[in-house]
Parts: C-alpha cells; structure tokens; sequence
C-alpha cells in the first residue's frame, strides 16, 4: 500500500499560498470567474511537483485550480469525501479519498458547489491490497476462530499462514476492516498473508510469536525470583493453555495490596530477559512489549505495575519507575494479545540501558481501587513491530 505521511506545515503553505493567489487576481477574473480544476497532487512535500490521475483510497490529496472556493461537497467515485471549510480555498481543496470500496466506478472527481452546480474531472481510485493491523489474539489452536483486523478486506480473501495452510473465512464485516478465520491444521509460526481480488498484504506482527520471550512460565528453576512461581500452572479447568505454562490468578486485591507476579533478580529472571533484543533499547519505537491475557472476570481498577531495569537496589527501584498496565478489556473466553509501545515502557522505566546479560524484574499488582483478579497471562515478550 502507498503511504502518504501528512506534513501539516506544508499544507498551511499551500494554503497561504491559495489566499495571496486570490489576492491577486481579483481585478481579472481567472476563468471568466467559472470553477475549474487544474491538476491533483500529493500534500507530500518530497512527492508534491508530482502530478496524479490516480490515487489510492486513503492518501490526502491536494485538488488545484481556479473558483474552488464554494465548494461544499467532493466526490471519487460514488463515495463521499470529508471536507473541511478551512481546507478549502480559491484556488486549493485539501482532502481524503475515502477508504470504502465503490459500488460505481466512474473513474472522476466530481465537486459540487454551493449553487448547485458541479464538475467533473478524470481521476481514478486504485484498490489498496489488504492491510493487516494485529490480531484478538496471536496464539490460536487449530480449528478455533482467529479474529484479524485491519483495512481493505474485499471478500473473496485467501488467508495463508506460515507454513503453507490456508485459513477458512467465515465472516467479514461490513467495513471491511475484521475478519474471522479458521486457522488450519498445519498452520506455523510467523507473518500471515492475505490475498484480496487487488493485491496481497502481509503482517508485519507474528502468528504464535515466540521470539524474545521474557516471561513464559517454563521455568523449573526459580533461582533468583522473589514471587510469582506460585501462580505458574500446567492446566486449568477453565482457561485452556496456548503455549505450554502459564500464570493462573483468582484472588481478590483490596486498596493498596500487593501480589507479586513475576520478580526478582539474577537467576533464572535475568536469563531471560537477555533476550530482549539490543536494537529495542537503540530503536525502542520500533517494538512493542506484548501477552496475551485470558480475562474471566471484570478487572476494572486493577494497575499492573511493571518494572524492567538494571538500577542498584530492586526495591527501590521498582517503587518509582514503572509502567502501569490498567486492563481495559472485554471480558471473553478468549486468550487477548495486550500491546504495549515499548518506548512508553521504557520511558515509564527511566530508560534503564541496554545489558547483554539480562535485568531485574518487578511486575506486581497493587492501587487505590480492589479489584478481583481473576486471569490467565501467558508470553510476555519483546517484539518487532515489523518483521
């Protein structure tokens, strides 16, 4: 897909330049004082002395010509586009082609003005391939029901994941933006493709990531860990593993308590927090922390506090730098992948620095507000956000 990175800067010279066009010609009418488009062009300064007879659905598009000024309404297609009064001038309209798939290709613009009277002008809308933003949940079993989302899912789509196995698609939603998929026996670890009637998209997130894994319960040796190996279970008869172990809570938290979910330091803990990437400390907008979640019950006002450094003093340290994870999901009977910006953490961390041989750990609930802790938590993990 073709993406178009609005400067905003650039736009107001657009349309500054716009009004010092009016004021110019208004002793001769331009056009015999009649509507007029001259060319289409990106808003992109790098891209702008670029002309365009085609665009794809999404990208913000700058519509040049002559007694523009009282347009009210834009059109590609038979779609409507949104349109903004100050983005509209004598000589400049600034708009987004809408993302909604036409039922009418007529392949123009058409501008209605505020008299009634309209123009039509050539342009075609290219179709964008299907684009894969992530998944309800990353880890899903054979013959169960995965939910992708994203953009520009134009049934019929042939879902593939690593591996070669093809996923069935039961259902679509109207906006094109979710579906829900069988995934196959056979499936495997990695990106999963979509193949649309315009193109072929591919996530930049992981089917059943496990790469980078700090936390997965698999531990059997707990050298180094202050709290948490209580709570990693084999089996459960109401939440079904994805991944082998997991941590199993359900118990109640009043104001201001304290369960340790998953602390320490040295041992074990640091182990495997080395496998947080170095390129995540360089380039920590690039990666998310992410895992998955199995919520039984309404977790409102619990705070997760989660601490990841490499400070003197474990106590001390985790008391004032932390990433506070207040859920804020639906509750399911489904495993949740949970994503979070691994800048914000870090940032929430005090930025600790990279250190090949691991990190302390403090993850631990406690707040102002009880809350009944009552879930399943499985593949904490530092990721890519892109392959």
């Amino acid at each position: 897909m073709k993406t178009v990175y609005i400067n905003w800067l650039y736009i107001c010279m657009i349309l500054c330049v716009s009004t010092l066009y009016i004021g110019c010609s208004d002793d001769d009418e331009v056009n015999g004082g009649q509507p007029r488009i001259r060319f289409v062009r990106m808003t992109d300064p790098a891209s702008s002395d670029s002309l365009l007879v085609a665009s794809y659905q999404s990208n913000m598009v700058a519509i040049m010509g002559e007694n523009l000024d009282k347009t009210v309404e834009v059109w590609f297609n038979d779609k409507k586009a949104g349109l903004l009064p100050t983005f509209v001038t004598n000589t400049s309209i600034l708009t987004t082609i809408p993302a909604e798939l036409p039922e009418v290709i007529t392949d123009q613009l058409k501008l209605i003005f505020d008299n009634g009277d309209s123009l039509m002008y050539d342009f075609s809308i290219e179709i964008s391939e299907p684009v894969l933003r992530n998944m309800m949940s990353e880890y899903v079993s054979a013959g169960d029901t995965a939910r992708i989302r994203g953009q520009y899912f134009y049934g019929p789509l042939k879902v593939d994941f690593s591996g070669g196995a093809t996923g069935e698609v039961i259902n679509i939603n109207e906006e094109n933006t979710v579906i829900d998929v069988i995934v196959p026996e056979g499936a495997e670890k990695g990106p999963i493709t979509i193949e649309s009637s315009f193109g072929v998209g591919e996530s930049g997130f992981w089917f059943r990531d496990d790469r980078n894994i700090i936390m997965g319960s698999e531990e059997t040796d707990f050298n180094g860990w202050w709290g948490g190996q209580s709570f990693i279970e084999e089996k459960d008869p109401v939440i079904e593993n994805i991944n082998g172990n997991f941590v199993r809570l359900d118990q109640a938290i009043g104001a201001w308590g304290w369960i340790e979910l998953y602390t320490g330091e040295g041992g074990t803990i640091e182990q495997a927090t080395s496998n947080i990437p170095k390129d995540a400390f360089n380039s920590p907008s690039s990666y998310s922390l992410k895992f998955e979640v199995y919520p039984i019950s309404d977790m409102s006002g619990a705070q997760l506090r989660m601490y990841i450094g490499n400070a003197e003093g474990l106590d001390a340290a985790r008391q004032k730098n932390y990433y506070i994870w207040a859920p804020n999901f639906n509750v399911t009977d489904k495993w949740q992948t949970v994503s979070i910006p691994f800048n914000e953490f870090m940032l929430n961390n005090g930025n600790p620095v990279y250190n090949e041989m691991g990190y302390q750990v403090s993850f631990y609930f406690t707040g102002p507000v009880p809350s009944y802790l009552n879930f399943g938590m499985d593949n904490v993990r530092v990721v890519p956000n892109k392959e």
